[in-house]
């Protein structure tokens, strides 16, 4: 029961306290072997399902209310005998009204709201937040954090600042600003990162969990004056120390992209007056009309449900920044999904964001919901001077906001700004320009007057006019208007908070926001109206000067802020002058113009009146379309780059043979160093699969060039079914017709079948006998505690006489390594295939072979896990174990290989065990059964390293069990 806090007295025998019932009879009924087990039985007949009802001194006794909402049992210490979920329920339902019922009322307001810090002060502070948070502490922060959003909910006044030193400030008012201010302070207050790294972390846990406590019991200023109290510094750390720290942290929470980014990323940009100038540039002074822009009232915003706002939060991605609040989507996320609470904190999560939605919070929130935390990376230009690359990261709850309305007008969206734009909700849109344009570019290469152009504007999100896209928003999707009014105000600036510094962004939209991308699309599709390449939206408000006649373009598609126009070049020339002149209106500059032109030398156009327009003539002769060179190559050179570090960083000569090896994925025992050569036909096969629609609307002459020989579809093609043929795959790729099951992934696997046959046929028999070993369920991953008593199993480790108990006929031999007591569920089958009714205790033989020993090398030869699996069955056979212990129990073999290979049996057990463990704990069974691989396969790897000690000393080991296996057994039990 997750809603009630129950002491479960396990072991003693519980009877229904209705004395009708004919459980409450221990003659006629076995009785319940806990509270918890017989609140169950209880309710049925306190929902009226069962005649009768307790009595109101057994609630009592045993401290429980019945809940006046759903009218099940409720421990009274849960919120006072209500269902957390209720209370979420009632929350949504009863608003304000419900404030005293569920929270209670402060006795000093004003004292409590004159301490805590002010919106700058904890926007400013230095104070790093953590992502996730373990086991033991999260149920206290979600409790915590549950309290803060429904006090918002419960609390919120939009005026609740407007009436701050008038005489209509009321208690209601000052709540209000008190539970507004308690949820941004939290995160820093209570979920600071600590110093010490994992050598400290139970430390760092139980300072954590006494701070929760702390504010639980109402502690605020302490707490606040705690957490961003500055500590002695230390020594400071040598160049590479920190970034080192940093990856091996973001690799051990599974975000290998951001360590590798961190390592070869070059820092911070130094904190100097020109690292700010560069920072403010990128937020420019509001033009002088937009202060005196006025719209009508917004429509009423998108009404918002439970699962659309745990879609959003789904969506972010791991280990995002947070916002000036601290506050981290991964938290968020966390709760709403992992927490003990997660119903209810969804309910309330869900209030929150459509009161956000709707704009209703306080306006002079304005700045700090809808801004930013910034950030500036150091960076070099091409010339080789320094200079820094501004970062935003916006508030969490800000971008949860927009990712949630965002999914309900992608549809919208879409139709309004398809074809050109491909940017917005388009699957594979960046891929769209670069295979338009190659098409065309062979198309008319033989067209003397044609050139193809290619912009990019400068800082476009940032700079955008702010009436422009409000109002255009508000007529193609009037749902989102509310929320935007609220983030990009023309009044008055947001806040960007940079190193203890304030900036003002006044004008454009806030790079990184969610919303941003369709609100530049919407202005961006002006652009194309005024030229004549889109008609024009009937009945807008919103109007550009047109270009009389329109330009006939061949082609002008869009992704994001960077375009091509593509055509005769008096019509290119056309329609860049218009858009020069229509761009200042809408707030929008180009930073780079290219032309060149498909017929190469040949070709008959005066570029003097484009570069007096502020255009390059591209020197080779071609054109990058999104940093993609039309022509292939390349791709080689990288693939030797990748080997060649490789072998720097490992210390290695690679042979032909190992080079091929280590392309392969990790599951087939591989480095996954995939190449990109090996893999680059099958992307462009799928990429054309999918674009193929969009590419067409765009330009009609594009067609499905693989009857047309030597094209480059029809080249991928033959390269590829040759490599297949080559690995002796039946199944080669039919492009004859477009289809869209044509995907990257499945031509993918298809190669990398091949590419392994290939590899096996040149290798010798003992590589292949390795290859397998490596490429076993599990074979490579890195594994220590007490998985099984976690479970509630009652384990019993090897020992003399611990299964003298067991009724097997040589009851002296030692058939296992470990008892399980409780033991169902830990296997799906038994040997014979038949399902496990009853298995009241099983007994674990854990064993670590060599899978590339003299005794297992044929085995693994023939496949990966294949020894494992023979081994598991010789030691059911050996003296006939199996059934011996069959009477007893469940005789299970758990055999692991030396390289972390497993067979599927024994991770059916792992998988089982974790699931057990999540369980009994309530927690992820996913994230239980990768920490016990891991462990296991330390333990394994420090067995074989002091195989190798001992190996070099002139003594060895007493017989006995293997020291791998009894690790192993350890693990765990």
């Amino acid at each position: 029961m997750p809603d009630a806090e129950v002491d479960d007295d396990m072991g003693q025998v519980e009877h229904c306290p209705v004395s009708s019932c004919h459980a409450s009879r221990a003659d006629l009924h076995a009785g319940c072997q806990s509270l918890g087990s017989l609140r169950v039985h209880v309710d049925a007949h306190l929902l009226g399902a069962l005649p009768g009802m307790p009595p109101q001194e057994w609630l009592q006794r045993h401290n429980v209310a019945i809940c006046p909402h759903c009218g099940r049992s409720v421990s009274r210490r849960c919120n006072n005998g209500v269902h957390r979920v209720c209370m979420a329920q009632q929350l949504r339902r009863a608003g304000p009204a419900a404030a005293p019922l569920v929270l209670g009322g402060s006795p000093d307001v004003p004292r409590l709201l004159g301490e805590l810090p002010d919106w700058d002060e904890i926007c400013l502070a230095p104070v790093d937040t953590r992502d996730t948070l373990g086991a033991g502490i999260l149920p206290k922060a979600s409790k915590a954090f549950l309290q803060c959003v429904a006090g918002v909910l419960l609390r919120h006044r939009p005026d609740a600042w407007s009436v701050v030193r008038s005489g209509t400030d009321t208690l209601a008012h000052q709540r209000a600003r008190l539970a507004w201010t308690e949820l941004w302070m939290f995160p820093k207050a209570c979920l600071a990162v600590l110093p010490g790294g994992a050598a400290k972390q139970k430390r760092n846990g139980n300072i954590l969990a006494n701070r929760l406590e702390r504010w639980l019991a109402g502690e605020r200023r302490a707490l606040w004056d705690e957490a961003t109290r500055g500590g002695r510094p230390g020594r400071r750390p040598r160049r590479g120390d920190a970034e080192d720290a940093d990856a091996a942290a973001q690799r051990l929470q599974g975000l290998p992209g951001q360590a590798v980014q961190r390592l070869w990323s070059e820092g911070l940009a130094p904190d100097t007056a020109h690292t700010e100038g560069i920072m403010r540039s990128k937020f420019p002074a509001a033009p002088a009309q937009q202060h005196a822009s006025r719209r009508l009232p917004a429509a009423d915003a998108n009404e918002l449900g439970e699962e659309q706002v745990l879609a959003a939060l789904r969506s972010f991605k791991k280990g995002v920044a947070a916002g000036p609040s601290g506050l981290r989507p991964d938290f968020l996320r966390q709760l709403a999904c992992d927490g003990p609470d997660a119903r209810a904190f969804t309910i309330v999560l869900t209030g929150l964001v459509n009161l956000l939605a709707g704009g209703g919070a306080p306006v002079e929130l304005q700045p700090y919901l809808a801004g930013a935390k910034g950030t500036a990376l150091k960076k070099t230009t091409k010339f080789g001077e320094p200079d820094a690359r501004p970062i935003s990261s916006g508030e969490a709850l800000r971008r949860l906001v927009g990712k949630a309305l965002l999914r309900t007008e992608m549809d919208t969206l879409r139709e309004h700004l398809l074809p050109c734009q491909l940017a917005v909700g388009v699957p594979a849109g960046a891929e769209v320009m670069p295979l338009l344009a190659r098409q065309w570019w062979r198309h008319y290469e033989q067209d003397t007057s044609r050139i193809l152009l290619t912009y990019d504007e400068g800082n476009a999100h940032n700079v955008v006019d702010r009436h422009a896209f409000l109002t255009w928003m508000r007529e193609v999707c009037p749902g989102l208007s509310r929320w935007l009014e609220y983030i990009y105000p023309t009044a008055h600036p947001t806040k960007v908070f940079y190193n203890g510094r304030i900036l003002d962004s006044a004008a454009g939209g806030q790079q990184g926001c969610p919303l941003m991308m369709a609100c530049h699309g919407v202005v961006q599709r002006l652009l194309l109206e005024s030229i004549g390449v889109l008609p024009v939206l009937p009945g807008s408000a919103v109007s550009v000067p047109l270009l009389d006649p329109p330009a006939r373009l061949d082609m002008a598609p869009c992704y994001a802020d960077d375009g091509i126009l593509a055509g005769p070049a008096g019509e290119v020339l056309r329609a860049l002058r218009h858009m020069q002149q229509v761009m200042p209106s809408l707030g929008l500059t180009f930073s780079s113009l290219e032309v060149a032109a498909p017929a190469g030398a040949n070709h008959t156009v005066d570029w003097a009146p484009f570069v007096a327009a502020g255009c390059s003539v591209s020197p080779s002769g071609g054109a990058d379309i999104l940093k993609c060179p039309l022509c292939r190559g390349g791709v080689a050179h990288f693939d030797d780059a990748v080997l060649r570090s490789f072998g720097r960083i490992s210390g290695l000569v690679l042979s032909d043979q190992q080079r091929a090896q280590t392309a392969l994925p990790l599951r087939h025992g591989g480095c996954g160093l995939r190449s990109a050569e090996s893999v680059a036909d099958a992307a462009y096969i799928g990429s054309r699969a999918q674009t193929h629609q969009l590419c067409l609307d765009n330009w009609p002459l594009f067609h499905w060039d693989v009857a047309h020989p030597g094209s480059p579809l029809d080249t991928a093609s033959c390269r590829l079914n040759a490599h297949l043929q080559r690995g002796g795959i039946a199944t080669l790729v039919n492009v004859g017709e477009r289809d869209r099951a044509l995907t990257q992934r499945k031509l993918s696997r298809l190669c990398e079948a091949a590419t392994l046959a290939l590899w096996k046929q040149a290798a010798p028999p003992d590589d292949v006998c390795r290859l397998h070993s490596y490429s076993a369920p599990l074979a490579g991953h890195l594994f220590e505690t007490d998985y099984c008593e976690r479970a509630g199993m009652r384990p019993t480790a090897e020992a003399p006489g611990v299964l003298q108990d067991l009724a097997i006929p040589e009851g002296r031999r030692r058939p296992a390594d470990l008892l399980v007591c409780h033991g169902a569920g830990l296997a799906d089958r038994l040997p014979d295939g038949s399902q496990p009714h009853h298995l009241p205790q099983t007994a674990l033989d854990i064993a670590v072979i060599n899978a590339t020993g003299p005794s297992h090398w044929p085995k693994t030869f023939e496949s990966p896990g294949a020894a494992s699996s023979a081994y598991a069955a010789s030691k059911r056979a050996h003296q006939q174990t199996a059934a011996k212990c069959a009477a007893a129990g469940f005789y299970q073999p758990l055999v692991f290989e030396a390289q972390g290979g497993l067979c599927s049996e024994t991770g059916s057990v792992l998988h089982a065990l974790a699931r057990r463990v999540g369980a009994a704990e309530e927690c992820d069974s996913e994230l239980v059964f990768a920490d016990m691989v891991r462990k296991i396969a330390i333990v394994l790897c420090r067995a074989a390293a002091g195989s190798l000690q001992r190996r070099r000393r002139t003594w060895f080991r007493s017989p006995g069990t293997p020291a791998s296996a009894a690790a192993v057994a350890a693990v765990v039990s």
